[in-house]
């Protein structure tokens, strides 16, 4: 279980939905993608989709550029 995250606490946040394409659609990159999408604190949300995009995940950030910042950070990881 998560600790209680700061935008519990605040009215002051953005919900931003990101709809995420994985380059390779075997299962592994599936459980691979899930196991580490997890982990990023600003990610309250992710759903499976079908049709154009494989994941519609739900961000919660402090600011555009803080969901800019870690987007970037993903973009910039091996996720």
């Amino acid at each position: 279980m998560r600790p209680l995250e700061w935008w519990i606490l605040s009215i002051d946040y953005l919900q931003i939905f990101t709809q995420i394409t994985i380059a390779e659609h075997t299962l592994e990159d599936h459980k691979y993608f899930e196991s580490k999408i997890v982990d990023i604190p600003e990610v309250i949300e992710c759903y499976l989709a079908s049709g154009g995009y494989d994941y519609l995940v739900k961000f919660v950030c402090r600011s555009i550029i803080h969901y800019q910042n870690t987007i970037q950070s993903l973009l910039d990881s091996d996720l």
